[in-house]
């Protein structure tokens, strides 16, 4: 009987340690808080000279940075002079430059607004988004946070950041988006690699690269299987080839990997590639958000 209730033990031991959640390094993430500004504003404007928007944003950072993230707070933006945008556009080149010269991965937009009612009550109400600076994918999108109604004035309404909703509130949010930063750090970004051959090229992905028992789009997606975490069915033909996949967030000696780091790299091996003995010439290569994009002759 002791060595059956032993045996029990252990094995509920063992199931109770399997059970525990993997611990994933956050740090490999960082994140900023930018709050939304008119356009004829500036983000350092808004931050330094509200005490309320300086409160929510460390209210936020702190919520991430208890979880392991890395956070740049607002010190950080206050340096950079740029305006940023009424809606969430990457592709404006302003908030884009702020934001590269950062240094960041995560992007977090909170539209900060204190509503008044006809009562007196005052509501602190936010609205955020986080979206991936790498990839353009949108992680949490208008998500509202609102704090209880109560007599605040303006000198006060800074307190409305500690009410006990609006804190359980912003933690939903919080973990809400955890749980996607660390499939993303588990499992990696989604990007579309499309490789393309020129119309003047002598070539097609059916030719027969030199040393290689494989055409061109094996050999291509071979490589790309090789430097990926999950690639899903390719598609193509004798002249294009795309697939979308899994860009694991560090590799194996742990170094950060981006959709522009995978890029270069993916460059250099294709200007390895010799055909009939000539060299493969790469023409152009450029990542839009989330797209990879070859060209080759």
């Amino acid at each position: 009987m002791k060595s059956i209730a032993s045996i029990l033990l252990i094995l509920l031991c063992t199931s109770s340690l399997l059970a525990q959640p993997t611990e994933v390094d956050r740090s490999f993430l960082t994140l900023m808080v930018i709050p939304y500004t008119q356009s004829d504003q500036s983000v350092r404007e808004v931050i330094e000279d509200g005490k309320l928007v300086r409160a929510v944003i460390g209210q936020v950072n702190d919520l991430f940075s208890e979880r392991g993230y890395r956070t740049k707070d607002y010190t950080a933006i206050t340096k950079l002079s740029q305006v940023a945008p009424l809606a969430v556009d990457l592709e404006r080149t302003e908030i884009k430059e702020a934001i590269q010269n950062s240094g960041v991965d995560i992007v977090i937009y909170v539209e900060i607004t204190p509503r008044e009612y006809p009562q007196g009550d005052r509501q602190l109400q936010l609205s955020l988004q986080a979206i991936d600076l790498y990839s353009a994918e949108n992680y949490a999108n208008s998500v509202s946070v609102e704090s209880n109604r109560r007599n605040y004035t303006d000198v006060n309404m800074v307190k409305a950041v500690t009410d006990n909703q609006f804190t359980q509130q912003l933690g939903e949010f919080v973990d809400r988006l955890d749980k996607k930063m660390v499939d993303l750090i588990m499992n990696g970004r989604t990007v579309t690699i499309k490789v393309n051959l020129l119309p003047d090229s002598n070539l097609d992905l059916g030719s027969v690269v030199d040393e290689k028992n494989m055409d061109l789009s094996g050999v291509i997606e071979s490589w790309v299987r090789s430097n990926t975490s999950r690639i899903y069915p390719p598609s193509g033909d004798f002249d294009f080839w795309q697939a979308e996949c899994k860009i694991p967030v560090f590799d194996s000696t742990n170094q950060i990997v981006t959709p522009h780091s995978f890029r270069t790299d993916f460059r250099k091996y294709l200007e390895q590639i010799h055909l009939s003995r000539e060299p493969l010439e790469v023409v152009n290569m450029v990542t839009i958000n989330s797209v990879i994009q070859v060209e080759l002759r």
